[in-house]
């Protein structure tokens, strides 16, 4: 059977996706944001807080010296999976950097959305507009709230619409999230060719993938497809492309021909180079398309500095990297420390500290983006540890109830659960939705979120199998990976 997911890229199906999302932006922006910034929600991608560019300086930003990019996979917020993250935490480690290319970005689903749908509902009858107030926001706008707590000036470019790995699966959007008193969005030349009616100023799209650019079809080789815009700090203008690649290469042999053939022009995954799977073969074509549509930005545009940042789900030491960066001359890939985390302690008698995979990279020219190599010749790039610093500090003093480095209660463990399980409390009983014609308490599975916060947040940091958990819960699986370019 062939994956549906892959197979449901088509224009016809692609216009009803944004326009699906569009509606949902549109109905943001009138009973969430209302008149506390501007929100505009185009064709190409909405872009929340879109008037922050007035408070951008080009000699501040130059004078400044560096612009901080990072890229995170922020593992759905707004979801149920997530329903536990501290918002406040992952503002406070966005708020480290100027630009944040946003991974597994979620739209309003679930239970949000089931309460969203009767609220319009409700607002229908003679007696609804009380209810206005009830709209649930999603994920992406709760974090933006967050930060602009922070600095006014963040602003949110996001796609106009979200893709699914797998048919049934939950679609993710990509975002850009930045400080507009540092970056500036700009006009991108690809997106501006192709951009159709209600489309907006060309500041973003996702690349086309079309024969009419690529030469053949190749949108079907993605299940979530990359998320391109372009920005200014100071003298260094950049493009970003943001991807979540596919984890789970589709088996069905009719997907897997298709994708090989249009990737690489091979029928079987085996006659390809050293390293490549049945489980990675669709994760390596995804980039290797990508890389490919980069070196025709660059050579139709004359666009130089590009970055790619990516949750690849592809370690670096697999030698089938070096044949697909081809596909980009010059290309490196970059950031190849650990970045996502572990649950487990230790693993077979060796303790982890945290983390598991090095999936997260970033894919540039360092002949062309010069403005990110530091006097030693190397990439500014590392890994954010949020198991150290403030972010940990803040963790420790709030969440962790177990004594350092052991799975033993600390004397203060009652203090803190109870604290923090009275507030979720007070959260759960603060929620309201229409249930029966009326307003009412969404006492929606009160109990056993309840338990589920104070066993996945609490209990959980005392077994060897669940031991950082917590880290997850409040953040991420991810930790964000960081690049640091000149602006001068």
């Amino acid at each position: 059977m062939v994956n549906l997911a892959f197979a449901s890229k088509s224009p016809s199906a692609d216009r009803a996706g944004i326009a699906k999302y569009k509606r949902q932006c549109q109905e943001v922006k009138k009973y969430v944001i209302k008149s506390r910034f501007k929100l505009d929600c185009y064709n190409n991608y909405h872009h929340y807080n879109a008037n922050a560019w007035k408070s951008y300086s080009k000699a501040s930003a130059k004078k400044s010296g560096t612009v901080k990019i990072a890229s995170y996979n922020m593992l759905h917020p707004g979801s149920q999976r997530s329903i536990f993250k501290d918002l406040k935490l992952l503002a406070k480690v966005i708020n480290k950097w100027d630009v944040l290319v946003g991974l597994e970005l979620l739209p309003i689903v679930g239970r949000d959305l089931e309460n969203n749908k009767r609220v319009l509902k409700y607002l229908g009858s003679s007696k609804g507009k009380s209810a206005a107030s009830l709209y649930r926001a999603p994920g992406y706008v709760n974090i933006l709230n967050e930060l602009r707590k922070l600095d006014k000036s963040w602003a949110l470019i996001l796609s106009p619409r979200g893709d699914a790995a797998k048919s049934g699966q939950v679609d993710e959007h990509v975002g850009f999230f930045y400080r507009a008193k540092k970056v500036k969005p700009i006009i991108n030349e690809h997106c501006n060719e192709y951009k159709t009616s209600g489309s907006g100023t060309a500041f973003a799209c996702f690349p086309n993938f079309r024969k009419a650019f690529m030469g053949r079809e190749t949108t079907h080789v993605f299940s979530r497809r990359p998320f391109l815009a372009s920005f200014e700090s100071g003298n260094f203008t950049f493009s970003l492309l943001g991807s979540h690649t596919i984890f789970g290469s589709p088996k069905d042999k009719a997907t897997m021909r298709k994708i090989l053939k249009s990737a690489f022009n091979v029928s079987t995954y085996t006659n390809l180079g050293t390293g490549v799977t049945k489980e990675t073969y669709a994760r390596f074509a995804e980039a290797a398309v990508t890389l490919e549509f980069m070196e025709n930005l660059r050579y139709y545009y004359k666009e130089q500095d590009i970055i790619f940042a990516a949750d690849f789900n592809l370690t670096p030491k697999v030698k089938f990297w070096n044949e697909i960066l081809e596909n980009f001359p010059g290309g490196k890939l970059y950031q190849n420390e650990a970045s996502t985390v572990t649950l487990l302690r230790s693993d077979k008698g060796r303790l982890t500290k945290g983390l598991s995979s090095s999936y997260d990279h970033f894919v540039l020219d360092p002949s062309e983006t010069k403005e990110c190599i530091g006097k030693s010749g190397k990439a500014r790039v590392g890994r954010f540890n949020t198991y150290t610093g403030n972010t940990w500090k803040y963790i420790e003093s709030n969440y962790i109830i177990r004594k350092k480095n052991t799975m033993s209660q600390s004397s203060t463990a009652k203090t803190k659960k109870t604290k923090r399980i009275s507030e979720f409390k007070r959260y759960l009983k603060s929620l309201k939705t229409i249930k029966n014609g009326k307003i009412q308490w969404d006492d929606y599975q009160y109990e056993a979120r309840v338990k589920a916060y104070e066993s996945r947040l609490f209990s959980s940091q005392l077994k060897n199998a669940t031991y950082y958990k917590v880290q997850q819960e409040l953040l991420s699986d991810h930790m964000p990976i960081t690049i640091y370019c000149s602006t001068k």
